[in-house]
């Protein structure tokens, strides 16, 4: 007879809209001759940020340049942030430039 057969398992994975991090679903089966098992990963899409990284454009400006419009990008590495999500930027102060000498800034870091 056959050695091998296949089956359908329909999974609709709930948005539970918890941040419980991925969670593991174990398929079992069993017979006469032993069991196995195989496992799937239900991933969470509430998934907290653990990092953000930051990218200039431009990322260098000439004194003389005038004045230079910068597209500060933070990037997370988890969850989309909601509409109202609050994400602060700010100046380094232990910055080498000095605000109001090297340069002035729109915004009040």
């Amino acid at each position: 007879g056959d050695t091998e057969a296949s089956t359908t398992l329909t999974l609709t994975p709930l948005d539970n809209k918890k941040v419980d991090g991925n969670r593991d679903l174990t398929v079992q089966a069993s017979g006469s001759g032993g069991s196995a098992s195989t496992t799937i990963k239900i991933a969470d899409d509430e998934t907290a940020s653990t990092s953000i990284s930051l990218a200039a454009s431009p990322h260098e400006i000439p004194e003389d340049a005038g004045v230079t419009l910068v597209t500060i990008t933070a990037t997370l590495d988890g969850k989309v942030l909601d509409a109202d999500a609050l994400v602060t930027v700010s100046v380094d102060p232990a910055s080498k430039a000095t605000r109001d000498e090297d340069y002035t800034a729109s915004f009040n870091p």
